[in-house]
């Protein structure tokens, strides 16, 4: 079947420049058909090599749709097996795991971060007036870890700008202490009329977000544990030493 591609689907597809190409568009415009016809372009028309294709996707669902497109493109089967076509996910599962660094247990998805962070909430110092009360926290304390992680930031430098910044008023702190003590470690109400309280409540729990995520980075190595970020950043350390992934990668 004759596939019609637009204008500038046909320049992708057709390009041949020296640089990386990079494309940005929404759903439904027709990526993975401009991906499909990009490789049959590049395997029938360049003579490029199926071993030499890393194709990442999303979901494994889209990667198997992939290959089976491809297929149906008139690319052997026998080609299509040659490349690489997985989640991000699983190609860096994939060099961790050839590069020596085996049995990891893959705390992913927020479910599992928030099993993992619950477990070690003490170690990670999220108790008196950093105490985390209810889900609503454990999931800010995930998005927050995820952009140290995609931003690589300076979190010493960051304590040190939010306790100048946003600091947490000693009385509530003494207050929160107090109360703890003497109601058997349970945490004050939140909704306290009192602003200054209000504002050293919040201010305390993303203080505590940036001092603990060295810490939970060192929990996550101790427990031969890693998320998603970390599994692509230590990928790419690999990567960056020297290490190319054999190709096909099952």
């Amino acid at each position: 079947m004759s596939i019609i591609l637009n204008e500038e689907q046909s320049k992708i597809v057709q390009y041949e420049g020296d640089k990386f190409l990079s494309v940005q568009a929404g759903p439904g415009s027709g990526k993975t058909r401009v991906v499909v016809e990009k490789v049959k372009y590049m395997v029938n028309t360049l003579g490029v090599k199926p071993e030499s294709f890393l194709i990442i996707t999303f979901s494994t669902k889209a990667a198997d749709e992939l290959k089976e497109r491809l297929i149906d493109g008139n690319i052997p089967a026998s080609d299509v097996q040659k490349m690489h076509i997985s989640t991000i996910h699983s190609f860096c599962l994939d060099i961790l795991e050839k590069t020596g660094t085996v049995g990891l247990d893959v705390v992913a998805d927020d479910g599992k971060l928030g099993l993992f962070i619950k477990k070690h909430i003490s170690d990670l110092g999220f108790d008196n007036e950093f105490y985390l009360r209810g889900n609503y926290w454990i999931g800010k304390v995930i998005e927050k870890y995820d952009d140290f992680s995609k931003f690589n930031v300076d979190t010493e430098g960051l304590v040190e700008y939010l306790e100048k910044t946003f600091p947490v008023d000693k009385e509530y702190v003494e207050f929160v202490h107090k109360y703890m003590e003497e109601n058997d470690g349970e945490f004050p109400i939140d909704d306290a009329n009192d602003k200054v309280f209000k504002e050293s409540y919040k201010n305390a729990k993303y203080i505590q977000m940036a001092k603990s995520y060295p810490i939970y980075l060192e929990l996550l190595e101790k427990e031969n544990s890693i998320d998603y970020n970390q599994m692509q950043i230590k990928s790419l350390e690999k990567m960056n030493e020297g290490y190319m992934p054999p190709i096909p990668i099952s």
